[in-house]
């Protein structure tokens, strides 16, 4: 479904961009981050995947989030009922978590579908994140990248506060 990705766009783009992380937390799954900006309607996309424990990748996207002086981030409560936001919470960062209702399937190819064209990965992307994105089906092993540059899309396409998001204080 996506080939031909655009990269090498200029890490500046997503500066004051906001997050998205799609956390492991065991098994063969992946955690994946995401900073995202809109300019002039491209998504300028950061992407970094790692083959393990969300805990284990905590310090490193703090820096991440640092480095692009990077806002909010947003993680889903199903997996964790909550425990990624309070964490992220408790080293200072803004996380707001969300409840994901929709089927990651029809997320991905109605969100990250339809706005593929309008995507630009800065330079610094990983590739293996990249790779995720581009091998993905229904089918696919490995969904974590999609899920999350897909979840960041529907974030920003709607520019409204539809989700319910619930911020724990």
């Amino acid at each position: 479904i996506f080939t031909n990705p655009q990269t090498g766009a200029d890490p500046a783009m997503v500066e004051q961009g906001e997050s998205h992380i799609d956390a492991a937390y065991g098994g063969e799954d992946f955690t994946a981050y995401t900073l995202i900006n809109k300019r002039d309607g491209l998504y300028y996309v950061f992407g970094k995947l790692w083959g393990k424990h969300i805990d284990d990748c905590l310090d490193e996207i703090q820096r991440i989030q640092a480095r692009y002086n990077a806002g909010r981030i947003f993680c889903e409560d199903n997996g964790d009922k909550g425990y990624l936001a309070k964490e992220l919470r408790r080293r200072g960062e803004r996380a707001f978590v969300y409840h994901e209702n929709q089927n990651k399937y029809i997320k991905i190819t109605s969100y990250l579908k339809a706005e593929w064209r309008n995507v630009r990965f800065v330079s610094g992307t990983d590739k293996e994140y990249i790779n995720q994105i581009c091998d993905y089906n229904e089918n696919a092993e490995h969904d974590d990248a999609p899920d999350s540059l897909a979840s960041s899309i529907r974030r920003l396409w709607s520019k409204t506060e539809k989700e319910n998001i619930t911020i724990f204080r």
